[in-house]
Formats: C-alpha cells, structure tokens, sequence
C-alpha cells in the first residue's frame, strides 16, 4: 500500500468511525455508564468526558486494526 492509498482508505475510515462513534445512540450509552459510574452530580460532566475519549481510543484503535489487516471473517 502507497502512502497516497493508506492516506485515501484512512481519510475514509476515520470518517465512518466518527459518523459511527459519535452517534446519538453511543452518545446515550456512554451517558448512562457515566451516570451509573458517578456519585457526585457535580462530577457528571468529566466522567462522561472521561468514559468517551476513553471508549472512544479503544474502539478507534481496535477498528483501525481490523480495518487495516483485513481479518478474513472466517
């Protein structure tokens, strides 16, 4: 793979995953983690920041990977 095609299938990747991610439905889910993780209604807002960049990395990394060794799915 050039480095002009990596560049084209990660522009395109990179868009799905963010149209994916960030989702009112993931945006809820995290949410609700947040809520359930949180005794403090003043801390809400950093532990939902919290809990989506840090779900966020993992699911970036995790499907990048797939996406790029092209696993068969078998």
């Amino acid at each position: 793979m050039t480095k002009e095609e990596f560049e084209k299938r990660w522009s395109q990747f990179i868009k799905e995953f963010n149209q994916n991610f960030d989702s009112p439905e993931v945006s809820q889910q995290l949410q609700d983690v947040a809520i359930q993780n949180t005794d403090n209604p003043e801390d809400l807002k950093i532990n939902y920041e919290h809990i989506y960049q840090q779900q966020r990395m993992d699911n970036l990394v995790k499907d990048a990977i797939e996406s790029f060794l092209d696993f068969d799915e078998n």
